[in-house]
């Protein structure tokens, strides 16, 4: 059952001569549930990012003498974002979410195509590990604990990327997920769940200017989120259902990169500072059906905003170290977050 009915009184005065009605509230069980859907959203996004936070600066790669090849490049990097949301929900009220997120990854260039116009192409691919953990509250008025999630789960890729001599790049990216969800509520109900997502991001910008470049960035991702139908330790049946979504990015970078050594294939240095205006501009829609309950709608934050900064240095003529984080705010509802990722990036 999707609710509960506890007893309560009217009046004041002599306790057993005072009338008993029922008063409805959601089972603790829910909000968790929510987090889980939200969970496997979240990670999906983060962990396909833009390019830039995936690999670093790509302006580097147009000052390297490369050439075409397999297998030519490897990078590793990890994720990390702590956060706090909000959900919103007219048939089982508020929630609030707080939450870590983590993840490894590694991807390798299985192969670099280079012009003679000074142009160059990558496809590669990538996999990794991802984990999550929040702790859930519900408003009765006032919010109070109602449990907890623990997830675990995997992510696999394919990029490809090019890199046009003018400074246009263009980036598609398609990312599977798996992830095994655990949720416990304080009232002791407990489920198992697993979802499985892809999403796909098309993304691409352009540097303008000399030494203090402005590049501003654009992006589509689309996804699509299925959940397994799961029963908690209670016998009750449950299914979450989550709409396809398309989610939008604007954008801009300011960024400057010093060549240190502009004889040899090192001593590039790039700092940058980013704005972004996040949306999810169709779908996503979250219902969650509960034993013989009439399903229920779920809105979480669909507008935020997020800046931050990043760098990439050599650290030898042949890799370089990135890193890049971030502040995120909701914009239509309550949410924070701090993002941040650093990694690896060698040429073979």
């Amino acid at each position: 059952m999707l609710r509960e009915h506890i007893p309560d009184r009217v009046g004041v005065g002599d306790l057993a001569e005072q009338p008993f009605f029922l008063r409805s509230r959601a089972r603790d069980i829910v909000m968790p549930t929510i987090s889980a859907a939200r969970v496997t959203q979240d990670a999906a996004l983060t962990s396909i990012g833009t390019l830039h936070e995936r690999v670093g600066e790509q302006e580097h790669l147009l000052r390297q003498t490369l050439e075409s090849g397999f297998f030519t490049g490897a990078w590793a990097r990890a994720i990390g974002r702590d956060y706090s949301d909000t959900a919103r929900s007219a048939s089982f009220g508020d929630g609030a979410t707080s939450g870590q997120f983590g993840s490894l990854q590694m991807g390798i260039d299985i192969f670099r195509g280079v012009t003679e116009g000074g142009s160059r192409t990558h496809i590669g691919v990538y996999g990794g590990l991802l984990w999550s953990g929040t702790t859930d509250r519900m408003e009765r008025p006032v919010f109070i604990d109602a449990g907890q999630t623990n997830s675990d789960g995997w992510t696999a890729g394919f990029y490809l990327t090019h890199f046009a001599a003018s400074g246009v790049y263009f980036d598609v990216v398609t990312q599977k997920q798996g992830i095994d969800h655990n949720a416990s509520a304080a009232d002791g109900t407990a489920f198992n769940a697993n979802s499985d997502t892809w999403f796909t991001s098309v993304e691409i910008g352009k540097a303008f200017g000399t030494k203090w470049k402005i590049e501003p960035q654009a992006q589509l991702i689309y996804g699509t989120v299925s959940f397994d139908a799961f029963t908690d330790n209670r016998g009750v049946a449950n299914q979450i259902s989550i709409d396809d979504s398309v989610t939008a990015r604007g954008g801009f970078r300011l960024k400057r990169t010093w060549d240190k050594r502009p004889d040899s294939a090192g001593g590039l240095f790039t700092i940058y500072g980013k704005a972004n205006l996040w949306a999810q501009i169709d779908g996503g829609q979250t219902v969650l059906a509960i034993g013989a309950s009439e399903p229920g709608n779920v809105d979480f934050r669909e507008v935020w905003g997020e800046v931050g900064a990043g760098t990439t240095f050599s650290i030898s003529s042949h890799a370089e170290f990135y890193a890049d984080a971030e502040v995120q705010f909701g914009l239509d509802q309550g949410a924070t977050a701090i993002a941040g990722r650093t990694g690896v990036r060698l040429r073979f």
